[in-house]
């Protein structure tokens, strides 16, 4: 029995060529998962800040209703009830979009070679 009897040697440049090009897609998709990566943290930079932003403005709208006779400044009730509901429903929301980015299962997908 002869070495090219035992390897086929007209298949190596065959396999060398799907290990390259599976490495190349792994190379691929971990670039693409660092891109969203990035942007995952850019719009969760602004979502922060906006909602930030928000609970400000509604805190400042609350502690002006609560010197109303000083400054004259009256909110309803209604429209007090409605203000701090949204909040709260932009906070579940954002709460349920965060969870959800970091444990769904493409977040723990692992690219064989």
């Amino acid at each position: 029995m002869s070495f090219s009897d035992f390897f086929n040697t007209q298949d190596i440049p065959q396999k060398i060529g799907e290990k390259a090009r599976k490495e190349k897609k792994v190379i691929e998709n971990n670039d693409l998962n660092s891109q969203k990566l990035e942007h995952r943290d850019k719009f969760a930079n602004r979502i922060f800040y906006l909602t930030v932003g928000y609970l400000v403005v509604i805190l400042l709208l609350i502690i002006a209703n609560g010197f109303s006779k000083v400054i004259s400044f009256q909110i309803e009730s209604g429209v007090i009830y409605t203000l701090l509901g949204s909040v709260m429903l932009n906070y579940i929301g954002l709460l349920t979009l965060i969870l959800q980015s970091i444990y769904s299962e493409e977040s723990f997908r692992v690219y064989d070679t």
